[in-house]
């Protein structure tokens, strides 16, 4: 049994955590910027994304479909994002410490996080067609690892300090 659960891809849940992803991302920034654009927008953004994720994962394809466009378009949403509300924070400067502004740093972890990740997912097809299995290993799935527990490492940080009053 163990070997037949070993041998079976798991792909499949990746579009669908990236939609969850994103879903929560964008209430999380429609909440920090406010803006009536995105409040209408966000719910059309977060359902043509899932609705493209669930066409390319229905796609015929002929080997286990890793969806690199799915996470690009993920990312640069992400990426998106978080540019709007570097634009805002800078365009209001109503923030003293920016090292106390927890979005700020959420947003800081995101960045890093959603580049790392759009640069693998970028290079996916190359990474898969020219390296051996265990670089493929390696790149795909260590080094992104390595961005996951960086996020986790901000979502630490955050957790930890007190709230202002």
């Amino acid at each position: 049994m163990s070997r037949v659960l070993h041998l079976k891809s798991n792909l499949f849940l990746f579009p669908i955590v990236l939609t969850g992803e994103l879903g929560l991302l964008t209430l999380l920034y429609r909440q920090a910027l406010q803006s009536a654009m995105l409040n209408k927008m966000a719910p059309w953004l977060v359902g043509l994304f899932g609705l493209y994720a669930l066409i390319d994962q229905l796609a015929p394809h002929s080997a286990v479909h890793y969806a690199p466009g799915v996470q690009v378009v993920s990312y640069l949403l992400m990426l998106g994002m978080v540019w709007l509300y570097f634009r805002k924070l800078l365009n209001d400067l109503l923030v003293e410490q920016l090292g106390q502004e927890p979005i700020f740093l959420f947003s800081i972890g995101l960045t890093v996080y959603a580049l790392g990740n759009l640069l693998i997912a970028l290079f996916s097809n190359y990474i898969l067609h020219y390296y051996s299995v265990t670089i493929q290993i390696l790149i795909i799935h260590g080094i992104r690892n390595l961005f996951n527990v960086e996020l986790y490492g901000f979502y630490i940080i955050l957790l930890w300090r007190h709230p202002r009053k």
